[in-house]
């Protein structure tokens, strides 16, 4: 007897608008026991990085140790900041305790994501990003890779997971959450088309994804980002053949092409693509990718070709250069400098961030703008507010209309200079002084007592001095000694690790010898004497090992000195000086522990470049959408995230072809809980004498056909143990019909598309003539063989006679007929 599921009751909260990119939804799953399982899918968070909007959005999420506000796991679909630039600041700064799974691809990419937000804010915008790169660094640390179609258990193996190519971004995933008997599907953002370097998403069949097949999913939960746009076929290859007719025709005319794009997804479709039109036409123009993490993104993209295209595989050899994404003909540049650096004259760059808030794309942008002969083309969907959305609309101006100014800030990071620097020094020093009176005074006294300690361990070692044969291990006393010297600023000299070689009478020279800088270092047998001597040995030595003549003074460590090594430190101190004083906007970024500040300068750019908006960002059109969603057919569909337009739109046309399939279709607001009762998914058992009955037809790799039976409830008893568990349940059974099963009266189903071309081949084998005219076959007999309308299956017309019949047999003969 087969046995019955419980009942799943499934609750979800849009937690973000159609306002901005970011993308986050709460799903909660109750069982029959109560027990409710918490899924934060996806954390988007953008730019401004408000953090009274991330407060607000998850201060009734997760709370830590509140039992009805924790979070079981954050499964995260796409690399990017719009679905998870929120991690870094919760996960380390919030301290979040929540697994996050993710693709293996993804992992890469979206830390390549965040680093490059986080480094175009500090280098070139007045707006500082409340994590730094040790965030970063901490939320990816504790992320779970995932392999696709990799099912991982949550909760004690009451939910399980899986992700799926959702295609757009390298490593995006379409996630199945499989809960007792039902699946849940996340999609969000992801194409079904095959582009140069990734292959469709797995939307394109979501049977192949269910735990059991030909069924459809129990809930799908979608976004509308997609549904208006332009449903044409032939519209991406049109959008290739456009930017390459672009940069071809300003490159001719000494002008310069600037694509602003991310900083580790969609900018490597459109460096592929340029990178083999260039390799293909020997172009000798620049074609650059500028950002500050553009190398590593490169390199891991190189590494991730198991997660793109599988045609990008084929030919590979073991060099290094045959790897599709070398992109031999771009030059990477983590800097504008590196920009500069390159040959005259006009050139293609791709530079962050696509917003044109910060980053190279805004600095390029304030160049190039005003130049006639250049273009800026807007490959990526720009978020209402951004720079590149008010360069968008300023281009769209009438025609005749005067050339639009637009005003902008132009940041850059410079180091402190004269009273600055003088101030910056004195608040250091006041805010170390701070500190130092905030020491209690009983860690003082710890430390002088461990100093002590230190001492007289110093001299144990000295006059209990080992053989070379058992060398004695660093000890903590010896690591404590020397941190509270450098503390203290005293003046640490020699400490020797190893220990007397035999017959050394001189203690002076060797000084304290088991003394170790390094805890944990055991000094190897067979050494000859110690590595680095010290300065009362230097005193001793008048020749080097070679004869030459040691002049002390050359290794003075005073740089007001004289010596060799003061000038050559002085000279370099200079000469970086100089380097700074004299550079340009946007130079190399300043290392951390110079204290810098940001100069801002605003500019008015009157808007003469050619500004096109060309298509690249990856997403399925607003057609394709509607059209896989009605085939999937889902139980229950919940609208997530879109303008309030699309959303309606969506929900409209789905409740239009999904009527009749017991379908519903949400499209909750921010903040509105919809709680849907999934019901109890019943397994059946099939008796034996109604599957021998059954007249099995191939088809394809599966067998059809036609179940004619009596389904009956039998109740449950208790359980074989004895317990009262199952006891009132009941489970289906279907069994064979009872007296004539001829009159069932179900027709037959036919099973496949023929076409008329097929038919009229058919009929020529056994010599019945056939004509097309008007749409129709006519054939002997008058007999006349037609498609209705609207796709429809075939209509056969004409008299009762011995060809209509020999026709309809014909007919029936290209169908599967159960």
């Amino acid at each position: 007897m087969a046995e019955q599921s419980t009942t799943v009751l499934v609750s979800c909260t849009p937690l973000t608008d159609g306002q901005n990119r970011d993308q986050s939804c709460l799903l909660e799953i109750v069982g029959k026991d109560g027990g409710t399982i918490r899924l934060l899918l996806d954390c988007g968070w953008t730019a401004p990085y408000d953090v009274h909007v991330l407060e607000e959005r998850y201060g009734d999420v997760y709370t830590e140790g509140a039992e009805g506000c924790r979070i079981d796991g954050i499964l995260i679909s796409h690399p990017d900041q719009e679905h998870m630039g929120g991690l870094a600041y919760l996960i380390h700064k919030k301290k979040w305790q929540v697994p996050v799974y993710v693709t293996g691809a993804g992992h890469k990419m979206g830390q390549m994501v965040a680093y490059d937000a986080y480094l175009n804010a500090y280098q070139s915008s007045a707006r500082v990003t409340p994590f730094d790169l040790d965030d970063v660094d901490a939320a990816f640390r504790e992320m779970t890779q995932l392999r696709y179609r990799q099912e991982v258990s949550l909760c004690e193996d009451r939910v399980h997971v899986t992700p799926y190519p959702a295609g757009r971004l390298v490593g995006g995933a379409i996630w199945k959450i499989h809960v007792g008997e039902h699946d849940i599907v996340y999609a969000v953002d992801y194409n079904h088309k095959r582009e140069l370097h990734l292959m469709g998403s797995a939307m394109m069949d979501v049977s192949s994804m269910l735990t059991v097949s030909c069924t459809r999913p129990a809930m799908l939960i979608t976004d509308a980002c997609s549904v208006d746009r332009v449903p044409v076929p032939v519209q991406y290859s049109k959008n290739q053949q456009e930017l390459i007719n672009l940069c071809m025709t300003c490159l001719r005319s000494e002008g310069n092409v600037l694509i602003p794009v991310d900083a580790a997804g969609r900018v490597l479709e459109i460096l592929l693509l340029l990178n083999t039109y260039w390799r293909e036409k020997n172009l000798t123009y620049p074609l650059a990718a500028v950002g500050p993490m553009i190398h590593t993104t490169l390199e891991f993209a190189r590494s991730q070709l198991e997660w793109m295209n599988e045609e990008l595989t084929k030919g590979l050899g073991h060099s290094r250069m045959d790897n599709p994404l070398a992109l031999k003909c771009v030059t990477p540049c983590a800097s504008i400098k590196e920009v500069k650096q390159l040959s005259r004259g006009p050139k293609v760059v791709l530079a962050t961030t696509n917003s044109m808030d910060d980053g190279a794309s805004r600095t390029l942008f304030s160049w190039w703008a005003s130049q006639r002969n250049s273009a800026i083309v807007i490959a990526l969907d720009p978020e209402k507010g951004t720079f590149a959305d008010e360069v968008l609309r300023a281009s769209r101006a009438p025609r005749g209309a005067p050339p639009a100014v637009l005003r902008m800030s132009v940041c850059k990071r410079v180091p402190l200079k004269g009273e600055e620097l003088e101030e910056y020094k004195k608040q250091q020093a006041s805010k170390e002084d701070a500190e130092q009176m905030d020491v209690p005074m009983a860690e003082v006294k710890e430390e002088e007592e461990d100093n002590k300690a230190g001492d007289d361990h110093a001299k144990k070692n000295t006059r209990e001095r080992k053989s070379l044969h058992t060398p004695q291990a660093p000890t903590r006393e010896s690591v404590t000694v020397i941190e509270h010297a450098a503390r203290d600023g005293a003046e640490v000299g020699h400490v020797d690790a190893f220990p007397a070689m035999p017959g050394d009478e001189d203690d002076d020279l060797h000084g304290d010898d088991n003394v170790c800088l390094v805890e944990g270092f055991e000094v190897p047998i067979g050494v000859a004497a110690p590595m680095f001597p010290d300065e009362d040995e230097m005193e001793k030595i008048e020749y080097d090992d070679y004869g030459a003549v040691v002049n002390l003074e050359d290794f003075d460590k005073d740089t007001s000195g004289g010596g060799v090594l003061s000038r050559a430190l002085a000279s370099e101190a200079a000469a970086e000086r100089y380097a700074v004083e004299e550079g340009d906007e946007m130079d190399d970024i300043v290392e951390p522990e110079v204290p810098t500040k940001i100069e801002s300068k605003d500019v008015a750019i009157q808007l003469l470049a050619q500004v096109v908006r060309l298509d690249f960002d990856g997403r399925s059109d607003g057609a394709s959408v509607q059209t896989m969603l009605s085939k999937i057919a889902p139980r229950t569909c919940v609208i997530v995230h879109g303008s309030e337009t699309a959303t309606s739109k969506l929900a409209s046309s789905l409740v239009k072809d999904l009527e009749g399939l017991n379908a519903h279709v949400f499209a909750p607001h921010k903040g509105e809980s919809i709680s849907i009762d999934l019901g109890p998914a019943r397994s059946s058992i099939m008796s034996d004498s109604l599957y021998k009955s059954i007249q099995m037809h191939p088809m394809l790799d599966v067998d059809l056909g036609w179940v004619d039976a009596e389904m009956k409830f039998e109740s449950r008893a208790a359980d074989v143990d004895g317990s009262d568990e199952g006891k009132g349940e009941y489970s289906i059974v279907l069994e064979e019909r009872q007296g004539n099963t001829n009159d069932s009266g179900h027709g037959g189903v036919f099973i496949g598309d023929v076409k008329l071309s097929q038919l009229k081949r058919a009929l020529a084998r056994i010599n019945i003539g056939s004509e097309f005219h008007a749409g129709g076959l006519y054939c002997e007999g008058d007999v006349l063989v037609k498609r209705q309308p609207e796709g429809g299956g075939l209509v056969i017309e004409g008299s009762l006679c011995d060809e209509y019949f020999r026709i309809r047999d014909i007919v029936y003969s290209q169908y599967h007929i159960c």
